[in-house]
């Protein structure tokens, strides 16, 4: 989905990560950002660690309990997604994953507010969500990483990929009876 790759180009003194301008927003490349502060922003930076690498930042300077998210729409048609990426916390607090607007998953960083083993090396995403488990219907998706914090939040993703699966037979009748529960619930609520 995005790597962030540096791509050469003789016409840019600013280097490119997968067309991406170094400091670009994401907003301009097919993400929508939403921030509780005017401060926050999503953008593509160098990566500190690794020259020729780019990063998704997400980042708010404001002090107090702060919010940036980044949301990119995906086709799942099928009902297994698979969401992988690298990641690295700067500072304590959290990221929840969504689709659709619902959290699938929420990722705590370390006390230290490092989420990789030493300074500089990143931490590995790897998870598969069942849609229709967690009540959503599969098709055109929004995936969003949010960032959560008491203040100054910072956050690096790299490689991201998400990748739909047709599900084993044994899964589908898994897929199923978490359907039927889901729409079992549904009505009694209703």
């Amino acid at each position: 989905m995005d790597d962030f790759t540096f791509v050469p180009h003789t016409t840019h003194s600013d280097p490119v990560f997968d067309n991406f301008h170094h400091g670009a927003t994401l907003g301009s490349r097919g993400y929508t950002v939403a921030t509780a502060n005017p401060t926050g922003v999503a953008e593509i930076i160098d990566d500190p660690e690794n020259a020729g690498n780019g990063l998704m930042r997400l980042f708010d300077s404001a002090s107090g309990p702060v919010a940036v998210s980044a949301t990119k729409r995906a086709s799942l048609p099928l009902p297994l997604v698979t969401v992988e990426f690298d990641y690295r916390f700067l500072t304590v607090g959290k990221l929840n994953v969504l689709l659709d607007g619902t959290i699938v998953d929420t990722i705590p960083a370390p006390v230290s507010g490092d989420g990789s083993p030493d300074s500089t090396n990143m931490a590995h995403y790897d998870e598969v969500f069942n849609t229709i488990a967690a009540g959503l219907t599969p098709g055109e998706m929004d995936l969003t990483f949010e960032l959560v914090n008491e203040g100054d939040p910072e956050f690096y993703l790299d490689n991201l990929q998400v990748t739909n699966e047709t599900p084993e037979p044994t899964a589908l009748l898994l897929l199923a009876i978490g359907g039927f529960a889901g729409f079992l619930r549904k009505r009694r609520t209703a």
